[in-house]
């Protein structure tokens, strides 16, 4: 069925996206998603709409699922139900890799959450991104509603006596809103201390900051940012952790950077149990070999997260496990309904229409070829790229019904196509 809700150019970059590395697009991921809509509805109804932005609580969920599984896919679909309710987000990506974010070393936690914080994005509008520009935006937003002086009292006021808890994030956050109220120049080092830069102390004392961003400070620092969110009256915060098993997986031949891991993922539980994180949800992503074989050796994380545990369901909203291996559909419905979003999606990009009857015969022998020959819930991404190959084909060609010899010669060059970092990324989204 064609797709109503995107344009032409939304449904071009999702087919680009997908059809060159089966990887889920930034924008329109609802449009392209099945099978955990049963999951998004509970986490969007329970916690989203209500719990979270009405009564200040917060919650930890653990989204567990083999490589393929669709983790990452997963988040995507959750940070676009949060953005829609008014949340900031953050999506995190944890792995050593350079650039990116190692879930050992807490001050890297915390500037990874500050400068992928984002501010809108549903549909095709273009999010913004990084703490201190949502706070520019923010300030900017205020002075269109009321006067100066009334403003500037409540941040001296309120907002200098909030429930912020870490003082030196309520200096500097505060100074830096009446600096860009003033329009002053060289806020550079405010800003940079909120996004837990390296800042020489010098540089941020004359602000009355007199801590610098640090390991031993930044749970302090995320949990001062959460709560500044609410403090501005922003709805709430989604943090949202991606791969988590690359940087255990990493971190296994180090007992060491393994246990700070797990003490860095127990501390955050409790900010989340404690209240300490308001309006927050979140979100940690793990195989189930953390589950199955991590947390039972770390007692003070398998009773934070009651495992063993029944998976959340609309009968057990609260469970802190989601279970991706458990969808709403089977393999073969999942394949098939996946396919058939991806046509519409095709179409509304191209405005084609095709022949219903060969693609339909196409798609079928696709979802068999594919659950035939791969045994890992990690053949999506190639289904993904082999159908928008073939969709390709009978848009140029005028469409023929293919044997199944056919098909999986597409299903190869879709497979030999991925280059060795693709294949990496193949096996988690």
């Amino acid at each position: 069925m064609e797709s109503e809700q995107l344009d032409t150019r939304t449904a071009l970059a999702i087919i680009h996206r997908m059809g060159e590395s089966g990887l889920p697009p930034e924008q329109g991921i609802e449009d392209v998603n099945v099978g955990t809509g049963s999951y998004l509805d509970v986490l969007d109804e329970e916690y989203l709409a209500t719990h979270l932005p009405l009564a200040g609580g917060s919650t930890f969920k653990l989204v567990q699922g083999t490589y393929g599984a669709g983790k990452t896919h997963f988040l995507y679909c959750l940070r676009a139900r949060a953005r829609r309710r008014g949340f900031l987000t953050a999506l995190v990506t944890l792995t050593s890799a350079r650039g990116e974010c190692p879930f050992d070393s807490p001050i890297h936690i915390y500037q990874s959450c500050a400068s992928k914080l984002s501010l809108g994005g549903v549909a095709q509008e273009s999010p913004i991104t990084g703490l201190v520009d949502i706070v520019r935006h923010w300030v900017e937003e205020q002075l269109t509603r009321q006067e100066k002086e009334p403003f500037l009292a409540w941040v001296k006021g309120s907002l200098g006596r909030s429930a912020i808890g870490y003082q030196p994030y309520r200096t500097a956050l505060c100074r830096l809103i009446r600096g860009l109220v003033a329009d002053e120049d060289g806020l550079e080092p405010l800003e940079a201390w909120l996004l837990g830069q390296p800042v020489p102390s010098s540089d941020v004392r004359p602000f009355g900051v007199y801590e610098v961003p640090r390991a031993q400070n930044a749970f302090l620092l995320l949990r001062s940012m959460v709560q500044s969110v609410r403090e501005m009256g922003l709805t709430g915060t989604a943090l949202l952790f991606d791969e988590g098993e690359k940087q255990l997986s990493f971190a296994r031949a180090d007992a060491r950077s393994t246990q700070q891991v797990l003490n860095n993922l127990r501390e955050t539980i409790d900010l989340c149990g404690q209240a300490e994180l308001p309006s927050a949800i979140v979100v940690y992503a793990v195989t189930p070999d953390f589950a199955n074989n991590v947390v039972p050796r770390y007692p003070a994380l398998q009773q934070r997260l009651l495992f063993p545990v029944q998976p959340m369901s609309v009968h057990s909203p609260l469970s802190p496990l989601i279970d991706l291996e458990v969808l709403d559909l089977t393999p073969q419905d999942l394949l098939g309904a996946l396919g058939e979003k991806l046509m519409g999606v095709y179409r509304t990009a191209y405005g084609w229409a095709g022949n219903r009857e060969s693609l339909q015969a196409n798609l079928k022998t696709l979802v068999d070829e594919t659950l035939a020959h791969q045994l890992e819930v990690g053949h999506r991404r190639i289904f993904v790229k082999a159908w928008i190959r073939l969709l390709d084909e009978d848009r140029r060609t005028g469409g023929r019904v293919l044997d199944a010899r056919e098909v999986l010669t597409v299903m190869q060059r879709a497979q030999q196509a991925l280059a060795p970092d693709d294949e990496d990324e193949f096996e988690d989204d």
